[in-house]
């Protein structure tokens, strides 16, 4: 839900992961548009990636009323990456059409305010929360504290490697992490000497001595 240009749809439908299917569905046709387009970039064209346009907050709307009903069916696992109050805004659409279905409710960054998770983990820096649509004990009635598990450092650097990989071939991704260049110097615990050396095609140089004036183009970063 809210799936914007695709990005976790694609990343969804790796051969790794298994995944039958991935629906992606977003209420901006631009965006829409533009996940359809990237699948015609794909060579050969996944078949089992797809994309609508639909306001699942419609409620009378019959393409939404019976996008809900495909969704109870067919869904094992639907995701989402809103604020807290779009997620309390989904809510109640959510207990009315999935409560008691196969479907486990994936939110990221965000928790969903009265239910309890079935696990909780942080994974590039998200929190992210799995609730259980068919354990309605465990979703509403949990008493133990709830405490975010620690940062999985092995599943993390899958997630940034694929992260990585998908940027290559996609371009640039606005989530992801920007790390800076790295130097080409060593940091001998003074600041001073973390430069680089910034090669200026318009120097002169000469054959004996390479550069003329080797120290010039020494910038700090």
């Amino acid at each position: 839900m809210g799936s914007g240009d695709g990005r976790l749809n694609f990343h969804a439908i790796d051969p790794s992961y298994g995944v039958k299917k991935s629906v992606g569905i977003d209420i901006d046709p631009t965006l829409i548009h533009q996940s359809k387009q990237r699948i015609l970039k794909r060579h050969p064209a996944p078949t089992n990636i797809e994309f609508i346009c639909a306001d699942l907050m419609d409620t009378n709307s019959i393409g939404s009323i019976e996008l809900w009903k495909t969704i109870k069916s067919e869904c094992t696992v639907m995701t989402m990456y809103f604020v807290e109050d779009a997620l309390q805004k989904i809510k109640p659409l959510i207990e009315r059409n999935l409560l008691g279905s196969k479907c486990k409710v994936v939110t990221i960054g965000y928790a969903m305010k009265g239910w309890e998770p079935q696990w909780a983990e942080v994974i590039l820096g998200l929190t992210v929360h799995m609730y259980d649509m068919n354990n309605l004990d465990e979703l509403f009635n949990r008493t133990e504290n709830f405490d975010v598990s620690v940062m999985d450092e092995e599943l993390n650097m899958l997630s940034k490697q694929k992260v990585a990989d998908m940027e290559a071939e996609e371009g640039d991704n606005p989530f992801g992490e920007k790390l800076p260049p790295p130097s080409t110097v060593e940091n001998d615990e003074d600041e001073d000497a973390d430069f680089h050396w910034d090669f200026d095609e318009n120097e002169d140089h000469d054959d004996e001595n390479h550069m003329a004036s080797p120290t010039t183009n020494q910038k700090k970063i």
